[in-house]
């Protein structure tokens, strides 16, 4: 509320460009490496182990930070809308997160993440429009 329309508009700018840009990198690296599956094997093969290694520790702090974000920006969002404490929303999430997965499986965490994107869909065309 504090920031109205401005401030996911500038949020989704900023990300559309990275978007953009990896889609034609994903596409060139296809024609490339037809039968990597990730970028760590592509180093791998192409520069050897050590630069391996150090393209997995890369990949896992990137991995790190860029959950870290996601949590704070969860908690930040529960706290705006619901006024609970940053620091428990930040340990709450995860935890909702943990069970949902144990008690339905993978299989149906990732089934609901399609159906909760389709209805999020389904929703915007229904404002847009």
């Amino acid at each position: 509320w504090n920031y109205g329309v401005s401030g996911p508009f500038w949020y989704a700018s900023g990300a559309t460009i990275q978007v953009l840009l990896f889609g034609i990198l994903a596409i060139e690296v296809k024609r490339r490496a037809p039968t990597a599956h990730t970028v760590c094997e592509m180093v791998r093969a192409r520069w050897g182990k050590g630069a391996h290694i150090t393209f997995l520790i890369f990949a896992l702090l990137a991995n790190v930070i860029v959950t870290s974000m996601l949590l704070l920006g969860g908690a930040a969002t529960v706290n705006a809308l619901t006024g609970v404490d940053t620091n428990l929303a930040s340990f709450l999430i995860p935890w909702g997160v943990i069970l949902y997965t144990a008690a339905g499986g993978l299989k149906a965490t990732f089934m609901a993440s399609y159906l909760h994107t389709a209805i999020i869909f389904i929703v915007l065309l229904i404002c847009v429009y």
